[in-house]
């Protein structure tokens, strides 16, 4: 690896979700419904080696469920850690991250039928926006990281609310992967990242979706605050939003078209929020995940914000999968070819593409921006 050139500092972070909506109250653990886990993964390591050879023990943050739906369905905030402990203990060996995925979930049999879950059969149905379970999600922190340290979290469904970056800056968490910059959904599965731009930053206390401001005179991390969107390592939660594509104005009509479709026959009916961007995962086809990248790397390079680092010749972006696309092989196809594509990216910028952690991010961003200010 040469040394000498910038790095474009990448990182994959997964969601380990059950490869299918869990169904019942309470559910005997065992392997069944996480064969994300226990076969993509080895899928993922053995198309890494025939694909990318050099990649094959590349760092990947792998982020664990743990909410009140795997306690009450397993008996056991942790069983996602605990019952497949030998692939997280080998995963951790290659230098990758072990984190936190929370959902929020409740079981509600008496919940509304027009939505698919209920119309399934499955009680269990997202709420979010209704104090967002913090107490409960303690629990869950304590049960898992009784057995590694958490660093780094990914909400379900890339929600977030000023309750849980206060949750995640009490629990000492230092990365939080779940924005969407540009991105808003209304309903079952909401968020609001409308205010967001693509790049790393301290959340304000007033407003988790922007940086905060260490001028403010009720800045609540004044003390410690490096700038602003500048993180202390050792004490600041510090948001990294993910890939995103900009949308041709036919395309975000389309989508906004398909989502008041899904709307109809609800029982709150809400009209969808107009966004001009998508999340961009790892396993898109490779057209539009190029897309992601290219405006990402645009942006982060044309930036006027306080944010980046003036003298940093390096770039930091990440991106996400899920356990169960591994078991689909055109997602896997499509995730070894984005892969290559952001090495071949990064080598057309004169740069060397590195995989590393959140965690790593973390440390190694502090660094440049306090070396920035000093």
């Amino acid at each position: 690896m040469d040394t000498s050139k910038p790095r474009l500092y990448f990182i994959c972070c997964c969601d380990t979700d059950p490869d299918h909506v869990i169904d019942y109250r309470s559910v005997a653990p065992s392997a069944a419904n996480w064969n994300g886990v226990t076969q993509g993964i080895p899928l993922f390591r053995h198309a890494l080696s025939k694909a990318i050879p050099e990649l094959q023990n590349m760092k990947v943050t792998w982020l664990i469920r743990s909410d009140r739906q795997i306690a009450e369905a397993y008996n056991d905030p942790a069983f996602a850690y605990t019952f497949f402990s030998k692939i997280w203990d080998t995963e951790a060996k290659l230098g990758s991250e072990l984190g936190w995925h929370p959902h929020l979930f409740k079981w509600s049999p008496d919940g509304d039928s027009k939505k698919w879950w209920a119309a399934r059969g499955n009680p269990w149905q997202p709420f979010l926006n209704s104090g967002d379970d913090t107490d409960f999600l303690r629990l869950c922190h304590t049960a898992l990281s009784a057995h590694f340290l958490i660093d780094s979290v990914r909400m379900g469904w890339d929600y977030g609310s000023s309750n849980l970056v206060k949750l995640f800056q009490d629990l000492s968490i230092k990365c939080d992967a779940s924005p969407f910059p540009g991105c808003a959904e209304k309903g079952a599965w909401q968020h609001d990242w409308l205010k967001t731009f693509p790049e790393p930053y301290c959340p304000s206390h007033r407003d988790y979706r922007i940086p905060e401001n260490p001028d403010d005179k009720t800045c609540v991390c004044k003390k410690t605050h490096s700038g602003i969107g500048r993180p202390n390592p050792e004490s600041e939660l510090l948001m990294f939003p993910s890939l995103v594509r900009p949308l041709n104005p036919v395309l975000s009509l389309s989508r906004w078209f398909l989502k008041m479709a899904k709307n109809i026959g609800r029982r709150k009916f809400e009209s969808p929020p107009w966004a001009k961007y998508q999340g961009v995962s790892l396993t898109f086809a490779n057209s539009p995940f190029m897309e992601a990248l290219n405006y990402q790397f645009d942006y982060i390079l044309n930036s006027k914000s306080k944010v980046r680092p003036d003298n940093s010749r390096n770039i930091f972006m990440t991106s996400f999968f899920h356990t169960p696309e591994l078991i689909r092989p055109p997602l896997l196809r499509n995730f070894m070819k984005n892969l290559k594509s952001i090495r071949t990216f990064a080598v057309s910028k004169g740069m060397e593409a590195e995989f590393i952690t959140l965690r790593e991010f973390h440390a190694l961003y502090s660094q440049t921006t306090r070396n920035d200010t000093e």
